[in-house]
């Protein structure tokens, strides 16, 4: 990146061209030393401005210098992403996605493989409120997130350890189509706890849904009371699926979701 911007400075050094418009900006010819890459980008600048623009060699005041080098920051965060955050860099939500990790390697043996997600599958099933359209969409989805969340590729004989996963999980929050799918099999959770199908799940359903997390009465209690934010003894459908996503996209410490899959491992 400081490459590139280097180069766009020597453009401005050998006054080629900068000329401003009220809505535009132009600049000139590429010189040979130019990378493939940065006349690929130069290309994508030259695109926008108004055809009517006429190119030819100005010697450059102060201001245009200035007015052409916000141009070209602006255009390059936007066309190569300079200023984009990546997300999962803290402490905090590494914390998180080791929880999880734990939480989904239901035989403890200290790596997650397709079994522990088929072993999830047949627990929430015994309940018995899932039909068998719902149970295979409900594996679909599992299958969905341990090959594209996960990173598996479709591989069912692959051991994940705890920092693959993490790495791959950072990938997820950082695409825009895998951060929209993630946490897809909630719903399928939600509706085989809902044992009454009331649309609604009370603390004794929560419970059954850490019961089959391997989690305890106790921890289903801790977490029901920090995740039922208007403490009425009750989630929806929809707090229930939006509390599971925010545990996996969000870095705030102060989120209650972060308690959603259970308490947090040191």
């Amino acid at each position: 990146m400081v490459e590139g911007f280097l180069y766009y400075i020597a453009m401005i050094n050998k006054a080629i061209l900068v000329r401003a418009t009220h809505t535009s900006l132009v600049c000139c010819e590429r010189s040979d030393f130019v990378s493939h890459h940065h006349q690929s980008t130069v290309a994508i600048i030259m695109k926008r401005v108004k055809p009517q623009t006429c190119l030819r060699p100005l010697s450059c005041s102060g201001l245009e210098i200035a007015v052409f080098v916000v141009a070209v920051v602006v255009s390059l965060s936007k066309t190569l992403n300079l200023f984009t955050s990546f997300q999962g860099q803290t402490s905090f939500w590494r914390q998180k996605m080791r929880t999880h990790h734990q939480m989904m390697d239901v035989n403890k043996d200290g790596v997650v493989s397709w079994d522990d997600f088929e072993a999830l599958v047949r627990k929430f099933s015994q309940f018995g409120h899932l039909s068998e359209k719902e149970i295979g969409r409900f594996t679909d989805a599992l299958r969905h997130v341990w090959e594209e969340e996960w990173g598996a590729s479709g591989d069912p004989y692959v051991f994940i350890g705890q920092e693959q996963f993490l790495s791959q999980m950072e990938h997820v929050v950082n695409t825009k189509d895998l951060r929209k799918r993630v946490a897809s099999p909630l719903p399928y959770f939600f509706k085989a706890v809902d044992r009454d199908g009331s649309g609604e799940i009370s603390l004794e359903e929560f419970k059954m849904f850490y019961s089959c997390l391997g989690l305890s009465d106790k921890d289903a209690e801790e977490s029901f009371a920090a995740i039922d934010l208007n403490s009425d003894g009750k989630l929806s459908r929809k707090e229930f699926v939006k509390l599971g996503r925010d545990f996996f996209l969000t870095e705030d410490e102060t989120r209650p979701s972060k308690l959603f899959w259970g308490p947090l491992f040191k």
